[in-house]
């Protein structure tokens, strides 16, 4: 993982909360991560019960990486894995229940279109860090960090069921996983 290719993140050892203003506030603010639960708008959390050192990185603070494509809102990157790292994508949808079949599949374009752009730049490869695509529609998700440290040598896809209040955790894998 090439970190410092972003000009803007923080390193954590705690829980995280992500929540996107952008709608809500007409563009005054945007995308936050931050330690506390906010009690004003939903948010995806990261639960990190044993304390692992991770760093965080929003995407809107480092427009420059990732210019040119429709990324998504932030990164959760392992910083001090023993064997191999991982990384977690988050894309948040607030919209109406009429509306979540299509956002999740403009979501996962985000995901999808963030991953490749990071492979591209060299940032992450897929021989190195598990990477976990997180949509989150509705209510927002919770995802246990602890799971994914036990998890991270593992090959097997993990899904988590799709509700309307609900998060698709997907394990992404890597192109040439699908000719074998």
């Amino acid at each position: 993982m090439r970190i410092e290719a972003f000009t803007r993140y923080n390193e954590m050892t705690g829980d995280a909360y992500v929540m996107d203003y952008t709608q809500a506030t007409a563009g005054k603010r945007k995308v936050c991560i931050k330690e506390e639960d906010p009690d004003d708008i939903a948010s995806f959390h990261l639960i990190n019960p044993r304390k692992t050192t991770y760093w965080a990185v929003n995407f809107e603070e480092n427009p420059a990486v990732l210019k040119g494509s429709d990324q998504c809102e932030c990164m959760f990157v392992s910083s001090r894995a023993s064997s191999k790292g991982w990384v977690c994508l988050v894309e948040l949808k607030y919209c109406l229940e009429k509306n979540i079949e299509r956002n999740a599949g403009d979501a996962f374009k985000q995901l999808y279109e963030t991953l490749n752009k990071l492979v591209e730049l060299n940032i992450v490869d897929y021989k190195s860090h598990r990477i976990y695509l997180n949509i989150s529609i509705g209510k927002f998700y919770q995802f246990n960090l602890s799971s994914c440290i036990r998890q991270q040598n593992s090959l097997t896809a993990q899904f988590v069921s799709f509700s309307l209040s609900n998060l698709a955790n997907i394990f992404y894998p890597p192109p040439n996983f699908y000719n074998n």
